[in-house]
């Protein structure tokens, strides 16, 4: 949980009620986006199949499906199968795990309830300054991309497409940061990758 972010007072209740219920692996929760120019509902998307709500985790459309917050995760499925985050990484790090988690859960639930708070009012946050020219920051979510797609590479063929989008789309979009915010050399670095991956 980011230290601008918090709960709602009976979000942990509420998730474990419905985990003891279902005996989900994963239970997740409705958020809600706070920004300066208003707030957003992210409500959790409704999924008739585990193959359709890792598509859409995997995928770079539902930008912020791929978080880690707003849910209860079974401690086990970290455990069991060596689940972590690479360690001095503090953007795109879950992309590293969420992926992994949703993809060895056997039983996932939901709450039709707002259980969480990310909160991006304050300009000086994580969430803001990440958005203008933090190269360092940048590396590190395009990194983040490609450790989810390494992951996905020798997987079923429809997850290993879909990462590979998403780090190709993520790059995409710092290739524009880079023209905004005059970082000529990440652009080359960024560019180059790109076709590597391509070819």
């Amino acid at each position: 949980m980011d230290s601008d972010d918090y709960l709602e007072v009976n979000a942990i209740s509420l998730l474990v009620e419905r985990q003891l219920e279902s005996n989900a692996d994963i239970v997740n929760g409705d958020a809600i986006k706070h920004r300066a120019s208003g707030d957003v509902w992210i409500r959790v998307p409704k999924f008739t199949t585990k193959r359709e709500w890792l598509t859409d985790i995997l995928s770079v459309d539902n930008i912020l499906n791929h978080v880690v917050w707003g849910r209860l995760i079974r401690l086990n499925l970290y455990r069991e199968n060596g689940i972590k985050t690479r360690e001095g990484y503090n953007q795109g790090e879950d992309w590293q795990v969420m992926p992994q988690l949703a993809y060895y859960a056997n039983n996932v639930s939901e709450i039709d309830s707002v259980i969480y708070h990310y909160d991006c009012t304050n300009e000086s946050s994580m969430c803001a300054f990440n958005s203008r020219a933090n190269v360092p920051s940048w590396e590190q979510d395009i990194c983040s991309v490609k450790f989810m797609a390494d992951f996905f590479a020798d997987r079923e063929p429809e997850y290993n497409r879909v990462s590979r989008d998403t780090v190709m789309l993520t790059m995409n979009g710092y290739l524009h940061l880079c023209i905004k915010y005059r970082q000529k050399q990440f652009f080359k670095k960024v560019k180059q990758d790109m076709l590597s991956m391509q070819s």
